[in-house]
């Protein structure tokens, strides 16, 4: 549904060095075999970040990884952090092997077609291991059989995955094919996996230049999707999380989004808000630091990371505490504009919604906010308001919408269009 109309750009990814630098950072190399990192995903020891890019990997690039498996070849190492809050690693860089490689060792797959759901290793492995003891019963009645079923069925619903096979070159390869011996030496195939620490109050922003730096080569990650590999304890990011998944409204007129520019474009608009003020009748940019949109959203987006204790002093402890039950209230209020702005929006049905529209919404989100128009009378004909308006003609937008100045003339010329709507 979404187009490319709005132009949107992506900003340049910077390295902050001064965060890596003023860091003590270390680390320790571990190889592991397979079975006790599918042990680790199954305990829940180890955890994707929850906001962190979906899986896109096609079953083709599983079957390659095996094949690189089976022949010895070097796979890139899994990078995991500790999370001092619950005691969990997460998984920094490696979340496309790490899955490709559960998949195929559990023998499933996203059925063709389907959105690649976010995979709780937990509760999958459970299932699967439910699957498996009554497989491998003697003898099986009709009531295991429809336990096997059904179980498959909750995968399905819940995960869109379904019992499958992996070849190469029309050979099988399929984990559950092998005999017990070759399952065994599969199982024991060792990866190399390394722990990274830093010693910061603000580690998720230390670690969040560690992951830019890892993929700073390879299949470029936009900039949400770094900022989602690494804030898996953003209190902002929880809340922004859920509305993202279950507005109806901002879904229909967005769409869907592999790489989290939806998500991205949601932060966009809460960090605007923030950084902006209304001057004789214009809407300004307030943020003083090296200006860029990724810029802007990287510096909201650290006001909610979760604080860390460095000591097991209980008054420290209180204090951080208090800091994050205040945090989330916050993080709360912020969600809840974009809730009750789009319960404003009307004409909006999934239907014929003319799609590139996001970055004018955006401009007529942070206008109502300025207005003190949130959660009042006034209600907005998707339709007919935002969708029939066009940036060149009406925001005279030129090539550039990440453009300082333009932004600001986006936005105050959305404060004018809604002054007028209403007759302001």
């Amino acid at each position: 549904m979404f187009s490319v109309n709005d132009m949107f750009e992506e900003d340049a990814k910077e390295i902050q060095v001064e965060d890596l630098l003023n860091t003590k950072i270390t680390y320790k190399s571990k190889a592991m075999d397979i079975e006790t990192i599918l042990n680790n995903l199954k305990r829940g020891d180890y955890v994707l970040p929850k906001y962190q890019r979906k899986f896109v990997w096609e079953k083709s690039d599983v079957s390659n990884l095996v094949l690189s498996l089976m022949k010895n070849i070097p796979i890139p190492p899994l990078y995991l952090y500790y999370n001092n809050r619950d005691g969990k690693y997460v998984i920094l860089d490696g979340q496309q092997r790490i899955t490709s490689l559960f998949m195929y060792y559990k023998n499933i797959f996203y059925q063709s077609g389907s959105q690649h759901t976010r995979l709780d290793f937990k509760d999958v492995s459970n299932i699967i291991d439910s699957i498996e003891g009554l497989n491998e019963k003697e003898i099986k009645d009709s009531e295991d059989s429809t336990k096997i079923k059904e179980f498959y069925e909750h995968l399905k619903e819940s995960y869109n995955i379904v019992k499958s096979s992996f070849e190469i070159k029309s050979q099988d390869i399929t984990f559950e094919n092998f005999g017990e011996e070759a399952k065994r030496v599969l199982r024991r195939k060792d990866l190399d996996v390394v722990f990274v620490q830093c010693e910061s109050k603000n580690p998720n922003k230390v670690y969040t230049e560690i992951f830019k730096l890892l993929n700073s080569a390879g299949k470029e990650l936009s900039s949400q999707e770094i900022r989602n590999g690494v804030y898996s304890d953003n209190l902002l990011y929880e809340q922004l999380d859920k509305f993202n998944e279950t507005s109806t409204k901002w879904r229909n007129i967005y769409g869907n989004s592999l790489v989290a520019k939806d998500f991205e474009y949601l932060l966009r608009f809460l960090a605007l808000d923030k950084y902006t003020r209304v001057s004789d009748g214009e809407i300004k940019i307030i943020y003083t630091k090296s200006y860029s949109l990724s810029n802007l959203i990287d510096s909201y987006s650290d006001i909610y990371n979760r604080k860390y204790y460095l000591s097991n002093d209980e008054k420290e402890k209180q204090q951080v505490d208090e800091e994050n039950r205040e945090l989330e209230e916050k993080a709360k209020e912020e969600v809840d504009k974009l809730k009750r702005f789009f319960e404003q929006i009307e004409n909006c049905d999934e239907e014929d919604i003319p799609g590139g529209k996001i970055l004018i919404l955006e401009a007529v989100f942070i206008a109502f906010c300025k207005l003190n128009l949130i959660n009042s009378k006034y209600k907005i004909d998707y339709k007919n308001k935002i969708a029939s308006l066009d940036l060149r003609k009406d925001f005279d937008i030129g090539s550039s919408t990440s453009n300082k100045g333009n932004v600001e003339k986006r936005m105050s010329s959305a404060l004018k269009l809604v002054k007028d709507w209403y007759s302001l």
